[in-house]
């Protein structure tokens, strides 16, 4: 028999209060935006776009764009207060393409509370397995921002509702979609979760369903009688055990093929600031090939709806100069909030020891830069060994591999197959102030780089770890070095082990998924000093910090409460650790 409850209708109430707080307010009174003053500017509406007539504005926008372009002079483009509807491109490009901006800003207006005022929404089908959708595709642009802005899509790519009953001996559940959310009767139930309406927050449970493989989704959300004709049922999808009558649950319904809030390749000096996405058919910024990406409270969460739906909120990879992240808010995201990576190589032909052959290990947007005077790090014996480029290039026009002169003898312990990285692919700086992401399935913070500042940040109630360090599998690298993670608050993440093979999770974990090490101590240089550790208590394997595949670290002066395990350390990979808590 199934379990019902008639209070749903209080905690939707109250979950709404929560996720819309401010809302109404913010729709109501509107200033202009910080950069209007300037008199030398250009305005979408001089160009036919105007916010909410239900009109596409496509066209519109991008002939702003390009008559801002053609003045080869920096140049501001202005939107109104409201709501202007963008076309996804038939050929699967974006809705508005900007190619070799310099100068250039597309700044919103702002609402009296500070939030953007101003909406691009993306119109989607009403189906599963959406077709690319990209909002915003930047290359090589130059000093390029993007101020005041909400991007979002509709309908949304994503539904929620509430439990309203449950049947685990037929693996049956029933919910009642939330009104205003997408529906359709034979959805998919991709990246379903589970939440606690009466708190807004993920329940610590697995994910319902995971993975984006549409021959393992052939159950669907059927409509049946009730709810309002928003009643739905799933039958033998597995996840009838971890949720009950009166939870929350959201889904998504996928994209085949990359899709993307912004799409980022080769820009320099990348200005990204208040800037919210409520909803993502893939990523919500894919950036790569840059130099110097400021990001300023970007927001990434659900509004109306449980889940915001990326795959991952930011992801950034292959740049080098500078990278600040600064009082942002991530939460709903169904993998990781924000991943900063470089690409491993590999040595296919090690020459005369001095001209060696290299090859990526897998595809990348374009090919990977090289410049004389960066340094390679050959990822091979117990230390990594290093050697400086004179100069390189390509064997080919596809960038499969290139031929690289270095000014130093091979490291001895490198030879063919050794991986590498280059500081060509990799910051100067990364910094991660005053942001907080919370209630996320995934790893809030994974950092495969160099040169990493966290502080003043929260991390709260995320699936896994909240910051993991070092190369997570065969193609992403490099191992994390000079770290420091100090003046944090960690709280109750770590509930789902996200490396089975590993005896604990934790809030701050080093490692080395990749099946080409064991062993080595390469994550180097980490400090974790000054940090709160938080309830992380409820599972047997959740500890504060756990360090493998690292050595040189120094564990200071944290405090931790309701903590089961504060500091774990793997004997057989690490080296020099010098723990004080």
């Amino acid at each position: 028999m199934m379990d019902q409850r008639s209070d749903r209708t209080i905690r939707r109430r109250h979950f709404l209060a929560l996720t819309g707080a401010g809302l109404g307010a913010a729709s109501t009174s509107w200033i202009a935006g910080t950069a209007s003053a300037d008199s030398d500017a250009i305005h979408v509406r001089d160009f036919g776009a105007m916010p909410d007539d239900g009109v596409d504005d496509t066209a519109a926008i991008r002939a702003a764009i390009a008559a801002a372009m053609a003045r080869s002079r920096p140049t501001t483009v202005h939107f109104d207060p409201g709501t202007y509807h963008l076309t996804p491109d038939p050929d699967g490009g974006a809705s508005l393409p900007i190619d070799g901006a310099v100068g250039l800003a597309l700044v919103g207006s702002v609402a009296a509370d500070g939030r953007p005022a101003t909406r691009l929404v993306g119109g989607l089908p009403l189906a599963n397995d959406i077709a690319p959708a990209t909002q915003f595709t930047l290359t090589d642009c130059h000093a390029l921002t993007l101020q005041n802005l909400t991007l979002d899509y509709s309908p949304r790519a994503t539904s929620s509702g509430e439990v309203v009953a449950v049947d685990p001996s037929s693996d049956v559940v029933e919910v009642d979609v939330f009104e205003g959310s997408t529906q359709f009767d034979g959805m998919r139930c991709y990246s379903a979760n589970s939440w606690n309406l009466e708190t807004g927050r993920l329940n610590r449970v697995a994910p319902l369903t995971i993975g984006t493989n549409p021959a393992q989704f052939d159950n669907l959300w059927q409509s049946v009688p009730g709810g309002g004709g928003r009643r739905y049922r799933i039958t033998g999808h597995g996840f009838s055990d971890r949720v009950a009558p009166g939870d929350g649950v959201s889904w998504h319904f996928n994209v085949v093929g990359g899709s993307y809030n912004i799409f980022a390749l080769g820009c320099r000096d990348l200005v990204i600031e208040n800037l919210h996405i409520h909803n993502a058919v893939g990523m919500g910024m894919l950036a790569g090939y840059g130099h110097n990406v400021t990001l300023t409270r970007v927001v990434v969460e659900p509004v109306g709806d449980l889940a915001v739906g990326p795959r991952d909120a930011l992801h950034l990879s292959n740049s080098t100069g500078t990278l600040s992240v600064s009082d942002c808010y991530i939460k709903g995201v169904r993998w990781d909030p924000l991943v900063s990576r470089s690409s491993f190589l590999r040595v296919s032909d090690t020459g005369d020891g001095r001209s060696i052959l290299v090859a990526p290990v897998s595809a990348g947007s374009r090919q990977l830069p090289f410049t004389a005077g960066d340094t390679l790090t050959f990822w091979a014996g117990a230390l990594p060994g290093h050697a400086d480029v004179v100069a390189a290039e390509p064997v080919d026009e596809a960038g499969t591999a290139f031929r690289v002169r270095l000014d130093s003898d091979l490291p001895a312990a490198a030879g063919v197959g050794t991986l590498l990285s280059s500081s060509g692919h990799e910051w100067s700086s990364a910094r991660l102030s005053g942001t907080t992401i919370e209630d996320n399935i995934g790893t809030a913070l994974v950092f495969m780089n160099r040169n990493l500042s966290v502080n003043g940040c929260r991390f709260a109630n995320n699936a896994y770890h909240d910051i993991g360090l070092g190369t997570t599998s065969a193609g992403t690298g490099s191992f994390a070095r000079d770290v420091t993670i100090r003046g944090n608050r960690f709280e109750g993440s770590g509930w789902v082990k996200k490396y089975t093979r590993h005896p604990r999770t934790a809030a701050i974990l080093t490692l080395a998924n990749n099946g080409a090490f064991s062993n080595q101590a390469y994550n180097s240089g980490i400090t974790i000093q000054g940090n709160s550790f938080l309830d992380l208590d409820t599972r047997p394997f959740q500890t504060g910090v756990y360090l493998r595949n690292a050595r040189d670290v120094q564990v200071h002066n944290n405090r931790y409460q309701r903590v089961a395990g504060r500091v774990e350390v793997d004997e057989n990979s690490t080296e020099d650790i010098d723990v004080r808590d």
